[in-house]
């Protein structure tokens, strides 16, 4: 949304009051993340793309400032105390590259 406003309406601003910033719940395409930081943080902002929906009741992957990474396009790594898993209609985890339910 705030994009979509263009960039103009950033002029003079600063980022400092806000040293990260956290999208969650939708997919976050790599270009709006390299502008979220760039843009709306100056490049200066530590911008942090989760994945927590009311299905699963908690942000459980997000990458934990200053200790993990973050990478344009994908979520953060799964917090401690969580375990991601694909898995097919009865439960079964699936290996990695397989489509599950």
């Amino acid at each position: 949304m705030l994009r979509r406003a263009g960039d103009a309406w950033m002029q003079g601003m600063t980022s400092a009051a806000s040293p990260s910033s956290a999208a969650v719940g939708e997919p976050l395409d790599p270009d709006t993340w390299y502008w979220s930081r760039d843009v709306l943080g100056g490049g200066h902002i530590f911008f942090n793309n989760t994945y927590g929906q009311t299905e699963t009741g908690t942000g459980w992957t997000s990458s934990m400032v200053g200790m993990t990474p973050t990478k344009p396009g994908s979520c953060g790594h799964a917090l401690p105390g969580y375990q991601a898993e694909v898995v097919d209609e009865s439960g079964k985890p699936l290996p990695p590259g397989e489509l599950g339910c």
